[in-house]
């Protein structure tokens, strides 16, 4: 390449490869303009015209550094894009969109998961971006120079043009900078990942900088209830994959056993509040139960937390899977936290959730009245991380050797299903005495969402509204449990309000209002069991309806 070849093949390559990279990944490079002209009017389209153009030179000057580099130089601009391409290919490949800040968060939270995750999101059409960067690069011509700055310049080039995207957003005070999925910015996959990697790190600057502020719980309590409060959201468990909810495997025995002795009191099939656990942990912390919360009023309402210390409870959050706080609890809720205690602290393997069952047990053998929360490490994907390899009770599972021809579907039901079957009553023998008592101790359980698997009609992990995703267990386990009436059609946005009747909070010291508290609750009440798909603030990019109205899959109930 001579003269301004370089700099026309880049832009060329630019465009060539957003077009194959848009058509592989069914990315709708038309969709961000039209929400533009929806969303803002318009007068601001040029502005995101301007800002996409931005982008796409950033990527050709990236092309262009590598063509004029020499050749030792051009392998790092080969393996910094291909590198791009195959994470973006296999995530959008198992997601149907390329990655944001809300997904890097997760994957660096989840970093024991990455190797099972490579193999089941590899996508070898990742390779057709990185043969027409290389055949380009077969034509091209060093130049004097100095090739590190040149890369340098490249890179800091995109973060600055990201950045103003981040920038806009926080000035105009949003706490989810990037975290959204809605009418994607057209960018491709190497751009697109840059983005990403750029709006996470303006988001963890900005969380040292939390400045949002809670409604103050100013109503004090003279003594603490007699009784200890324990509230478990476990992980990625569909009650229409629980023996103790209908399904014909046995999945849950010892529930099952507890259930028939009266120990433990069913809901059966609830409804999660979204279909992603930032949400749905947001919401059940905060009682907002109008998602999308476009107000954002989960960054501000009241948490459980506050309610608890206002009742002179000691207050513990118990996290077995995440090694940081959860998406939307700044450092100041911790503040109401006495003990909180991450993954860290209970180890990364499978029986991280028996350690923290065993500690809750030992907490509320105390005098003093407890309040806990446990955020479950539970059955999370890869699913057959989450039993012992080798152990599980229905193969062939992807943790076995898998005999040609096997159905896929089948290997996912099986290994998801020992996954249910090792951690939910392991963690509840944990918890739970011998015979299934806990004295002084209400106990509720649910999980932050279901699940998908491959017999039920889409892919794992795909962000949908499908039943399964949506229909979770709630049960209350402990000897202190109220009279309640199961036959009422339950969910999430029910926990708020039924935590506060345990603690004894007076509907005077409540700050503003709540769905109907389980305790309360009657089969006759015939309460909307509303369930939203898509990211927690995001209007644009969801979807929401009624469990009920969502039909269940023929094949949950028929595996034994």
């Amino acid at each position: 390449m001579r003269g301004g070849a370089p700099l026309l093949v880049a832009i060329a390559l630019a465009i060539a490869t957003l077009a194959v990279e848009s058509y592989l990944l069914h990315l709708p490079l038309l969709g961000y303009f039209r929400y533009s002209a929806w969303a803002d009017g318009p007068l601001l389209v040029a502005i995101h015209v301007a800002g996409v153009l931005a982008i796409a030179a950033a990527q050709a000057l990236f092309f262009w550094s590598a063509f004029v580099s020499p050749r030792r130089w051009q392998a790092v601009y080969v393996v910094l894009f291909a590198a791009a391409a195959f994470v973006q290919f296999g995530y959008a490949g198992a997601l149907g969109a390329l990655m944001n800040a809300h997904d890097v968060d997760v994957a660096l939270e989840n970093t024991k998961y990455w190797s099972a995750m490579a193999g089941a999101f590899w996508n070898w059409w990742a390779a057709a971006p990185c043969a027409l960067f290389l055949v380009a690069l077969a034509f091209s011509r060093p130049r004097p120079g100095r090739p590190g700055w040149r890369l340098a310049g490249a890179l800091a080039l995109s973060v600055a043009i990201h950045s103003s995207y981040a920038a806009h957003g926080l000035l105009r005070g949003a706490q989810d900078v990037g975290m959204s999925n809605a009418a994607p910015v057209p960018t491709g996959t190497f751009q697109g990942l840059s983005r990403a990697l750029t709006m996470f790190a303006w988001n963890r600057v900005a969380g040292l900088f939390d400045y949002h502020l809670r409604d103050r719980v100013t109503y004090q309590a003279a003594a603490a209830p007699a009784r200890h409060i324990v509230l478990v959201i476990d992980e990625s468990i569909s009650a229409g994959h629980l023996s103790l909810d209908g399904y014909g495997r046995p999945t849950t025995p010892w529930l099952e056993e507890l259930a028939a002795r009266g120990k433990i009191t069913n809901w059966g099939i609830a409804s999660s509040a979204t279909n992603n656990s930032n949400g749905s942990v947001l919401s059940i912390l905060t009682g907002v139960q109008e998602i999308p919360d476009t107000r954002r009023q989960s960054l501000t309402a009241a948490t459980l937390f506050q309610y608890a210390k206002a009742m002179r409870f000691r207050t513990h959050l118990l996290d077995s899977q995440i090694k940081d706080r959860r998406f939307g609890i700044s450092w100041a809720d911790i503040e109401y936290v006495d003990d909180f205690r991450s993954a860290e602290a209970f180890g990364e393997d499978c029986d991280a959730d028996f350690r923290v069952g065993r500690e809750v047990q030992r907490l509320v053998q105390e005098p003093e009245s407890q309040f806990i929360v446990v955020l479950k490490r539970g059955n999370h994907f890869p699913h057959g991380r989450n039993y012992p390899s080798g152990h599980g009770t229905w193969v062939p599972s992807t943790d076995t050797d898998v005999p040609a021809g096997t159905d896929p579907d089948t290997v996912l039901t099986n290994t998801y299903d020992n996954g249910i079957r090792y951690n939910i009553d392991g963690f509840f023998h944990a918890l739970l005495r011998p015979d299934g008592s806990l004295p002084r101790t209400t106990v509720l359980y649910t999980s932050d969402h279901g699940e998908v698997v491959g017999h039920e009609g889409t892919r794992p992990l795909a962000r949908t509204l499908a039943w399964g995703l949506m229909a979770v267990p709630l049960l209350m386990a402990g000897d202190d449990r109220p009279a309640v009436d199961t036959e009422y059609r339950a969910s999430h946005h029910n926990l708020f309000a039924t935590m506060l009747d345990l603690m004894g909070v007076p509907e005077s010291a409540r700050i503003g209002t709540h769905r109907r508290s389980l305790l309360t609750a009657r089969a006759s009440d015939h309460d909307p069991r509303v369930v939203f798909g898509g990211f927690m603030f995001d209007a644009a990019a969801s979807e929401r309806r009624d469990l009920d109205g969502i039909p269940r899959p023929a094949a949950l109930g028929q595996h034994r």
